[in-house]
């Protein structure tokens, strides 16, 4: 005897096709968000790494910032997310 999904299905009540639908339809909303937010996440790691890129620069510190840290904190990165804090406590 084997079972098959499909005639399971049809044979079903009412209620539980609906309830059916809707799982499906739930699962395919979050694998949506999912997807989405993965997608954010990616974009914001590769905008990230050209940041520290365009800040660090290479080894030769053509591109880079003298006289500042990854952040962007000191005088010579305006920038950076870190630009205008105080290098020190008060």
């Amino acid at each position: 005897m084997s079972i098959n999904i499909l005639r399971l299905i049809s044979d079903a009540d009412f209620v539980v096709k609906l309830i059916l639908l809707a799982l499906l339809f739930f699962s395919v909303f979050s694998w949506a968000i999912i997807f989405a937010k993965w997608n954010v996440l990616r974009s914001a790691r590769a905008a990230d790494g050209r940041w520290v890129e365009s800040v660090v620069g290479d080894s030769a510190g053509a591109g880079g910032c003298a006289g500042c840290d990854v952040v962007g904190v000191g005088t010579g990165c305006a920038a950076g997310p870190g630009a205008g804090m105080p290098l020190g406590a008060p």
